[in-house]
């Protein structure tokens, strides 16, 4: 494990993989690792976001099926990232915006009367 903890401190942030893609394409129940930046942690089709992997984090991923906002998002990140790039941004840099964005209206709490 001490492997790629080093290694995400080069490359970047380490996630837990989709344990059932792993499955489908192994045919077996394994534990995966991967580096990920956060914006390439939903696995739509599974409905899962994949969490940042530590070893003393008890889950690896939060189902999305209650949110389907964020799987809709999600299908919309690849053209985001498009019109982003022609603007002169990365993709770090629009996540890392909307990311503060929806931290502010996280801390806000919720909208009464709305």
């Amino acid at each position: 494990m001490a492997v790629w903890r080093v290694g995400g401190a080069v490359v970047g942030p380490v996630a837990f993989g989709c344990c059932l893609c792993a499955a489908r394409r192994t045919g077996a129940a394994v534990r995966v690792v991967r580096y990920a930046p956060r914006w390439e942690r939903v696995r739509v089709r599974h409905g899962r976001c994949q969490l940042d992997a530590d070893a003393d984090q008890p889950l690896k991923h939060l189902g999305l099926r209650g949110l389907p906002e964020v799987v809709a998002a999600q299908r919309r990140w690849a053209g985001v990232v498009r019109r982003a790039v022609r603007a002169g941004m990365g993709p770090g840099e629009v996540f890392a915006l909307a990311h503060a964005v929806v931290a502010r209206w996280r801390d806000q709490g919720p909208v009464l009367g709305a």
